[in-house]
């Protein structure tokens, strides 16, 4: 188990929130559908955002602390702290920049923190289990737009995108 450099240096490329407010010119496999800032903002913080997210990560939790307790417990802290001395830090002064310049709150910088982690824990433990629900959210946030919402479930429902 390891943050493959190649994971992270595209991570890195990403082009975070740059897209946020422009038309998605990315075709995703599955549903998604653009909303405005104002629903972005609105949506970010509702329960049924941070729940839909919480359970994708505590499928990976549940599953390892199952399947493979000896990695869930000994490894899961240390590596969340890894991931907020070591890799967030790289890219939170362009989250945060950009987030200013496209008026955005701190509550969608907190969201995109939480989703960061999340979806590196996802990678790291990606041999023993993946959430497809995180790896899609990674596409959204590649393609420079931020997941906001969801309506339906983390399976078959639509992924609001800003």
């Amino acid at each position: 188990m390891e943050i493959k450099q190649e994971f992270f240096q595209k991570l890195l490329e990403c082009k975070w929130l740059e897209n946020c407010g422009s038309d998605i010119d990315v075709n995703y496999d599955f549903k998604t559908m653009l909303v405005t800032k104002e629903e972005a903002e609105k949506r970010i913080v509702s329960i049924k955002w941070q729940n839909t997210w919480l359970d994708a990560e505590n499928d990976l939790t549940g599953y390892l602390f199952i399947n493979h307790r000896d990695k869930y417990n000994q490894i899961w802290n240390k590596q969340v702290e890894k991931i907020h001395e070591e890799y967030y830090p790289q890219i939170e002064k362009f989250i945060r920049t950009k987030a200013i310049e496209k008026g955005l709150s701190e509550e969608v910088c907190k969201n995109v923190k939480r989703n960061f982690i999340s979806i590196m824990m996802n990678h790291f433990y990606s041999e023993y289990f993946e959430s497809e629900f995180l790896k899609k959210l990674l596409i959204i946030y590649l393609s420079g737009h931020i997941p906001c919402g969801i309506t339906g479930n983390r399976e078959t429902g639509t992924i609001m995108v800003y």
